[in-house]
């Protein structure tokens, strides 16, 4: 054992613990803080877009536990958004050749 080194022998996770942790009031702010960013980054880059945050309750984990979350949503379709998409697809399409 190198020193300094802390070895668990029985590690048995707080389910209750984890639960109160997923579904906390700060957990769904930062996430949706998170959320408000890239919707802020995303009008930037693609202003018809009209790009939104909201608070959403999300499945997540190998459990898919649900937890406190946040979407970013476009209220208004774009051309630059279907624009972008579209090379996005095509790149794939010339990559796998």
């Amino acid at each position: 054992m190198a020193r300094g080194e802390i070895r668990f022998r029985s590690y048995k996770p707080d389910r209750r613990g984890l639960a109160k942790l997923q579904n906390s009031p700060r957990l769904g702010a930062a996430t949706l803080a998170l959320a408000a960013r890239g919707a802020q980054l995303a009008n930037q880059a693609d202003p018809e877009g009209n790009y939104t945050a909201s608070p959403r309750t999300v499945a997540a984990g190998w459990r898919l536990e649900r937890r406190a979350g946040a979407v970013i949503s476009q209220t208004s379709p774009s051309w630059i958004a279907e624009r972008d998409r579209t090379l996005v697809q095509i790149a794939r399409a010339l990559r796998s050749r």
